[in-house]
């Protein structure tokens, strides 16, 4: 899919009616063949996949609260292992993306060059600081303080407790120590 909306804006740029349409397909081919682009568009894969199921599962209409608190336990486990343990596959996958599109990957250990003027006494820091610390950590961190704050093991519990009232099946679910919780 990449390589035809590459295509697509080639096309734009090329046979656009406007030159403001040719400049602006242009501008849209920079960026997306750019490894900040790329990179974070994997990132974004990955937490999107990892939290997919739960998302799907949470807009349904027969909500069973059950399933729906054991995805978020799993989701916030996946994402605990892709903040541990996720960077080096995370970063291979984009390299190998870059490679298959002819981008240039960048080299962690250099300094990061921002596409802004520089802030005047502002520190250097390398490309691996801004991608790993201040892209990966932080959007990873951000999921999981946005799971932590809506499920709160407290707020999860008093949900599971309350699942006992569900009347479906003849109260099927009904547990006795549950509602004891719940009083």
């Amino acid at each position: 899919m990449y390589a035809s909306v590459i295509e697509v804006l080639e096309i734009v740029k090329e046979d656009g009616v406007h030159d403001q349409q040719s400049v602006e397909a242009g501008v849209l081919i920079d960026i997306t063949e750019s490894f900040d682009f790329i990179f974070t568009m994997h990132l974004m894969i990955d937490i999107l996949g990892i939290t997919n199921e739960l998302s799907q599962s949470l807009q349904r209409k027969d909500q069973d609260i059950e399933n729906a608190m054991k995805l978020v336990q799993i989701s916030k486990q996946r994402l605990q292992l892709l903040r541990e343990n996720g960077w080096n596959g995370l970063l291979d996958e984009v390299s190998r993306f870059c490679g298959v599109f002819e981008v240039v990957v960048l080299n962690m250990n250099e300094t990061y060059k921002t596409r802004r003027r520089s802030v005047r006494g502002g520190e250097d820091k390398t490309n691996l600081h801004q991608y790993r610390v201040d892209l990966f950590y932080t959007v990873v961190d951000m999921q999981l303080q946005e799971l932590n704050n809506r499920f709160s093991e407290s707020s999860a519990e008093l949900l599971l407790c309350m699942s006992c009232l569900n009347p479906s099946d003849s109260f099927r679910a009904y547990d006795e120590r549950k509602l004891i919780c719940l009083a």
